[in-house]
């Protein structure tokens, strides 16, 4: 059975990460299963009081290496709390760069490190924070830990790929060597052995929107090299972005474009719109419903023009070939959220999805814009 510590951890995690002293006896009698002793209340409370720094009990000798609880309301109110266990390690620009710019292509991405470092604090959904190095040196995103191992260069290049946050496999082996001839004297290794910390639902900020030390209170000094763990109140310092309409989309004037090309690098919020279209629709093509994501991409109904064109309403998830079909006006999608093709697709395998009717968010307030759909079905598509 479960000690009296882990079943109010347990307890508290069930219950959304905050609750009252009486919800979580409750919750802790049904971990229990009934099988409770006469002073099982009051063990709670001792548990509770002697794991946090917030209580007058607090015993820095017996629970000061786990200050596992919080008082969310102040003493005396009962309302207790459940600290997040995250870290943060200094993180490579070009490896943020490059999955920030492209997306997850796959199931998780690799926070790969040069040497194995065996992590053993982190936990399966403890969060893994970004500290981008020298010059930025501020948090540009993180990801939800799953599992850490350690694998030859060639063994993570054929599962991750691209995931990696490099281009190919040579790329992967000369960062790493790059690394090792800087702190080792026989660097160069044909099929280095990397430590794989593989994080899942990453979130990438945007530059206006990297975090500093100063503004987060917190410490983390440049002279650590590898990671930093850090125990905080449930959401007190780092919020996840939730996807929010405030309003409805309205087609933006194409004047106000930026008159050189643009790039995919360029694109600001880009990352985070991808990720948020994905999201809606589940990681699935709204016409095809592949899922396989490395063929998945965030289509814009109205062409992109600025960052006001990355609103959710202005995005649907498709399979990169129907993404340029779309783009080019071959494909279309009419106010019944029906596909229509066009003549020039005639007899050809896209034909079969004519009039299929598209996968649509869950979340109403996430459908795609009429006025953005129809705005396609005059001025880009070619009947």
């Amino acid at each position: 059975m479960a000690t009296w510590k882990e079943d109010t951890i347990q307890a508290l995690k069930n219950l959304g990460g905050v609750a009252h002293l009486s919800k979580i006896h409750k919750e802790v009698k049904k971990l229990r299963k009934g099988k409770l002793n006469p002073t099982w209340t009051q063990t709670i409370q001792r548990e509770l009081e002697t794991y946090s720094s917030d209580s007058d009990v607090w015993n820095s000798k017996l629970g000061g290496k786990e200050d596992l609880f919080y008082m969310a309301e102040g003493k005396g109110k009962g309302v207790w709390g459940l600290r997040e266990m995250f870290a943060i390690a200094p993180t490579d620009l070009n490896w943020f760069q490059q999955l920030r710019t492209e997306g997850v292509h796959g199931n998780v991405i690799n926070f790969w490190t040069p040497t194995p470092w065996n992590i053993s604090r982190l936990k399966k959904g403890d969060k893994l924070y970004f500290m981008l190095k020298s010059p930025i040196r501020k948090i540009g995103g993180f990801g939800k830990f799953v599992e850490y191992k350690n694998m030859k260069a060639h063994e993570a290049w054929k599962k991750y790929g691209r995931d990696n946050g490099v281009e190919n496999l040579g790329q992967l082996i000369s960062r790493t060597d790059l690394y090792k001839s800087k702190h080792t004297k026989n660097p160069l290794i044909s099929n280095p052995e990397i430590g794989c910390i593989l994080l899942k639902d990453p979130e990438f900020y945007d530059d206006e929107d990297f975090k500093s030390e100063k503004l987060l209170g917190i410490n983390f000094p440049k002279q650590v090299v590898k990671i930093k763990y850090f125990k905080t109140r449930k959401q007190e310092i780092f919020k996840e972005t939730e996807v929010k309409v405030d309003k409805s989309f309205d087609l933006i004037d194409g004047n106000k474009a930026k008159r050189k090309q643009l790039t995919q690098k360029e694109r600001k919020g880009q990352a985070t719109f991808r990720r948020n279209i994905l999201n809606i629709y589940e990681n699935s093509c709204a016409i095809t419903e592949i899922k396989q994501k490395e063929v998945l991409q965030a289509a814009h109904i109205q062409a992109y023009v600025n960052e006001e064109s990355n609103h959710i309403q202005n995005g649907i998830c498709l399979r990169v070939d129907i993404h340029k079909l779309f783009d080019n006006g071959l494909i279309s999608i009419d106010s019944d959220f029906r596909v229509v093709i066009s003549s020039m697709l005639k007899s050809t395998e896209y034909e079969k999805i004519n009039g299929k009717k598209i996968k649509l968010p869950k979340n109403k307030s996430y459908y795609p814009s009429a006025t953005a759909l129809e705005n396609h079905n005059k001025l880009v598509f070619r009947k």
